[in-house]
């Protein structure tokens, strides 16, 4: 796909003709090159890095330019509820009550919402209750407006079919979204079992991440969110 000069593929999508494994590419998120709601990563490869550069600075302007109105950042998470009919009909926009454009970015953790809320990169975002009680702990300037769902069974520790139990973890790899609320489900996790985290080893990575590294096979679980897994 082309995109404000640059030629896009998605990792998992097939080779543009001509590209060669020693050519130069860049791993971009498609929620940094302005593409709403974007999860996927796309590979980059332009003709010039300076050129590219220069153009990447441009995006979120471009993206702003295509509405006149007042911008409203939120940042999401790919979660599979009503909220997510609202950012993929685009109803906020199209069924206008004021004049506000609302752009959609998926956040890889509450924790790093958190902090582009603090920021002021973001106007609004989803955060689950621990990211939230992280940021009011360090006085941040934050205001929770409404609760939006509680997640219940939707978060969990996911494992390999082999391990039966908690305590079977022991030696493995296990990942989880920094200071999210599946961070301290792995953690509770981890102490119930009556291990520590000198047992097995823990590792903080982004949703998108613990996909790539469970399809890789380089992780034995993940506790994570929504339809993540």
């Amino acid at each position: 796909a082309k995109f404000h000069g640059f030629e896009l593929r998605s990792e998992t999508g097939a080779a543009p003709q001509g590209v060669r494994r020693r050519d130069a590419v860049l791993r971009v998120a498609g929620s940094d090159l302005g593409l709403p709601h974007s999860s996927l990563h796309y590979q980059i490869k332009p003709t010039c890095y300076q050129t590219m550069l220069a153009r990447l600075a441009l995006l979120p302007a471009l993206a702003a330019a295509a509405c006149a109105g007042k911008q409203v950042r939120v940042g999401t998470f790919g979660d599979t509820n009503p909220e997510a009919l609202v950012v993929m009909s685009d109803w906020l926009n199209t069924n206008k009550v004021a004049n506000e454009c609302w752009t959609f970015y998926r956040q890889p953790s509450g924790g790093l919402s958190t902090a582009k809320l603090e920021s002021g990169d973001l106007d609004l975002a989803y955060v689950g209750s621990t990211p939230y009680a992280a940021a009011t702990a360090r006085r941040g300037r934050l205001k929770a407006v409404a609760l939006a769902h509680k997640k219940g069974g939707a978060q969990a520790l996911i494992t390999r079919a082999r391990f039966e139990e908690p305590k079977d973890l022991a030696a493995t790899t296990i990942a989880a979204p920094y200071v999210s609320t599946t961070h301290y489900i792995a953690l509770a996790v981890i102490a119930n079992a009556g291990m520590d985290l000198t047992e097995l080893d823990l590792v903080i990575m982004s949703p998108a991440d613990i996909v790539a590294a469970w399809d890789a096979g380089t992780i034995d679980g993940a506790c994570v969110w929504g339809s993540t897994m």
